[in-house]
């Protein structure tokens, strides 16, 4: 950064950049231009485009209530175990009739 001199009302002060001096000979700094930009970060998404958040057959079952993940072992078992039952029934039914 180099500095110019530059004469204010006949005293020598140096000039900054983006720095005004108001007539007190106080430094002001200037307010900033540009706040924002949205210049170009539509081509970076699309890019490589903009895909779906990938959906897992079997959602994460953390964080959730455990009275509730206690209930749902059990029922799971019990629809396993009836599951079971019915096929062997069916599977001695066939056998009789055969």
């Amino acid at each position: 950064m180099s500095l110019s001199l530059q004469s204010i009302r006949g005293s020598i002060v140096p000039k900054l950049p983006n720095v005004l001096v108001d007539s007190n000979l106080n430094f002001v700094k200037m307010a900033k231009s540009k706040n924002h930009t949205n210049h170009n970060q539509n081509k970076k998404a699309h890019r490589n485009g903009i895909k779906k958040p990938k959906s897992h057959r079997h959602p994460s079952l953390k964080g959730v209530d455990p009275k509730f993940l206690r209930n749902q072992r059990f029922a799971k078992r019990g629809t396993f175990l009836l599951k079971t039952k019915e096929q062997a029934a069916a599977k001695a039914a066939a056998a009789k009739t055969a």
